[in-house]
């Protein structure tokens, strides 16, 4: 089940990149580089490798490995070139080498003059991809230390917590994030509120999970996690309300679950019907 949840948490992860400052527009143009490279060649690397990106609308591989190959060659020249290992990374994540684009990542940040939103956000959604669970959230904490007005950060708490297990923290973190974004007037995307609405039902406050479900019911009611979750809060409300017409929608909403062995030990230890 914790893998289910992980391609639910990377599958809707994309949103929250879109909401990041315009200074990121400026950097994928080449302009304000984090670590300018004192090497006219690997600066010139770098320049053609960016002009390539966007030349590639469509992002053919047959191109992707050239332009990665020019941020390589940009590396070799000056190892110092915190820039040149990023744009190699995001090359690399874009061909779908998410080993290779992770050990381009963590040197790009390791260099980094000074922590930088965009690429610890990269590393951290990166690391979710690859099954590094403990290190993206360390990475996110890191965004809500340095990048405080940034809901990037909470948000990416929230979305580790099913994993991790932290879900009243992860309640908190995906408040934090919903209430920047609205401070922001930044649009909040469904899967927000469908993610506040699981956390609501692991951190066992089945009534409000009830009503956050309902306002996320028409995009997410074939999702697993959906069928789980809110099979399970409308479960304890009926026990709480003692409504068997209830607890039969909730009976209706488990059998959806095609196999069982997918819950959690300890959420399926909480289905008693």
């Amino acid at each position: 089940m914790k893998k289910l949840i992980f391609l639910f948490i990377i599958s809707n992860f994309g949103f929250a990149q879109n909401t990041i400052v315009s200074y990121t527009q400026d950097y994928f143009l080449g302009n304000n580089l984090n670590c300018p490279s004192e090497n006219n060649e690997a600066r010139e690397m770098v320049k053609n490798g960016i002009e390539l990106l966007h030349l590639n609308r469509d992002l053919n591989p047959k191109y992707l490995w050239p332009t990665v190959d020019l941020f390589a060659k940009a590396v070799m020249k000056d190892q110092s070139f915190c820039d040149a290992y990023f744009f190699a990374g995001y090359t690399l994540n874009l061909l779908k080498q998410y080993r290779e684009t992770y050990a381009f990542y963590r040197v790009a940040d390791s260099l980094s003059p000074k922590p930088f939103l965009l690429y610890k956000l990269n590393t951290a959604a990166l690391c979710l991809k690859i099954g590094r669970v403990e290190e993206s959230r360390k990475f996110f904490n890191d965004i809500t230390k340095h990048f405080p007005e940034s809901p990037e950060g909470y948000y990416g708490v929230a979305l580790t917590a099913p994993m991790i297990g932290d879900y009243s923290n992860g309640y908190k973190n995906i408040e934090d994030a919903i209430t920047i974004y609205k401070g922001q007037s930044k649009k909040i995307g469904k899967e927000v509120f469908f993610l506040r609405a699981v956390l609501l039902t692991l951190d066992k406050q089945y009534e409000n999970a009830l009503i956050a479900f309902e306002d996320v019911r028409s995009p997410f009611t074939k999702d697993i996690n959906y069928n789980i979750h809110y099979s399970l809060a409308l479960l304890k409300v009926s026990e709480l309300k003692n409504d068997p017409k209830m607890k039969k929608e909730a009976l209706k909403y488990y059998k959806k679950i095609e196999n069982p062995k997918d819950i959690p030990d300890d959420v399926r230890a909480l289905f008693k019907f």
